[in-house]
């Protein structure tokens, strides 16, 4: 037997499962599978090639997942232009996440709990993050990273949650401090149209939260409102935009989301109150602030918390994925049922009450549709997720 390891399954290319794990019943999974690699451009340009790969079998604490559909992320669009590098261990396979159907289960899969608290089941449908693999036919899970999918919530539905969402959720709990159960504080959201944007508008709702939403499309912006943002405000359109955010907050915001970086930094200084905190994920604006920053900081006694999520532990992974379970997918809808947020009253449903739904734009069939995804992303084409669609349910 001749055995690879990617990023943490052990590919097997000459059977297709170990005796060691226990598998669906209805008949001998395949031994290769259809998959996701980046093959940047010379020039630095996206590009991405399905090729045949092994079936993974999963380790003692994994599970197999069989992908129903997967997202696509700004991430794995810089992973097929070749500009981040692969955290340590991680398959070369493209995908941050997966939603689909577990058909085999690690040694010791069966004594471990999902994030929804049970052991796991050969047929359980469930999504999570992955450091990589989730473009792929087939992908390994660690158990604690599983997040049953309610009955009734499509996995192609569910597929437009776990990157976002889970970062949504780590930007405003974990890093960001705020309390789950609620409280008063005001947050302001850039690039509030995103699929981080649109999910992190939906948890401050439900928290009881004031959101402020930035970003450069009237549509986006109005997404923003039906989503919860009590002010909307778009960047590109006025100038004085950073003005307008901070007569609109009194005092000042207690946190600001940013994925902008550099080129808001002075804004997002002149937003934030005293003793405020800047939670920083991206920098689609730069890696340089200008100016006296440091000075800008210190004189609100500014917190900046600097963050990622595909290089974390298991273990720090696994922490999220049962809030997920707990405090949000009990209350996600298919985009289609939560269209209208409203009491029986016809009155607009008040804080915390409207269901949370995924916003998604768009819904494309098969690993070969990720490239006509990444190219629509990389022109700005969507307000929400791109979902692929990977096989049957």
């Amino acid at each position: 037997m001749r055995l690879r390891v990617l990023g943490g399954c052990v590919a097997v290319v000459t059977v297709a499962l170990m005796a060691s794990t226990a598998s669906a019943t209805d008949g001998p999974l395949p031994t290769t599978m259809r998959a996701l690699v980046a093959k940047p451009g010379a020039d630095g340009t996206p590009a991405v090639e399905v090729v045949d790969r092994p079936v993974p079998v999963p380790g003692p604490a994994e599970v197999l997942l069989r992908v129903v559909a997967t997202g696509t992320n700004r991430a794995e669009i810089m992973q097929a232009a070749g500009k981040v590098p692969l955290p340590a261990g991680a398959t070369d396979i493209m995908g941050l996440e997966a939603a689909g159907v577990v058909v085999a289960l690690g040694s010791d899969a069966a004594s471990l709990s999902t994030a929804g608290g049970a052991p796991p089941a050969i047929g359980l449908r469930a999504i999570a993050i992955v450091t990589g693999g989730g473009q792929a036919e087939f992908v390994c899970v660690p158990v604690t990273a599983l997040v049953p999918v309610p009955a009734g919530l499509p996995l192609e539905v569910a597929a437009a949650l776990p990157e976002q969402w889970t970062t949504a959720y780590q930007l405003l709990f974990e890093v960001g401090g705020l309390d789950v159960a609620g409280g008063d504080e005001t947050v302001v959201v850039y690039a509030a149209g995103s699929g981080v944007g649109t999910a992190a508008l939906q948890l401050l709702r439900m928290t009881g939260r004031r959101s402020v939403a930035v970003a450069g499309r009237a549509d986006k912006l109005a997404k923003a409102a039906e989503l919860g943002a009590a002010v909307t405000v778009n960047y590109k359109e006025d100038a004085a935009w950073a003005d307008t955010v901070a007569a609109a907050v009194p005092g000042g915001a207690h946190l600001v989301l940013d994925c902008v970086g550099g080129s808001f930094f002075e804004s997002t200084a002149k937003l934030l109150r005293t003793d405020g905190v800047w939670v920083l994920y991206g920098l689609l604006g730069g890696p340089s602030a200008p100016g006296p920053a440091l000075g800008m900081l210190l004189r609100k006694r500014i917190q900046l918390r600097a963050t990622t999520l595909r290089a974390r532990s298991d273990a720090y992974k696994a922490g999220l994925a049962a809030g997920l379970a707990a405090n949000v997918m009990p209350r996600i809808a298919a985009p289609s049922a939560a269209a209208t947020s409203v009491s029986a009253t016809g009155d607009a449903a008040p804080a915390g009450s409207a269901p949370l739904r995924p916003v998604i734009e768009d819904t494309l069939d098969g690993l070969d549709a990720v490239a006509e995804a990444f190219a629509r992303m990389r022109r700005s084409e969507n307000l929400g997720k791109y979902v692929i669609r990977v096989a049957a349910e």
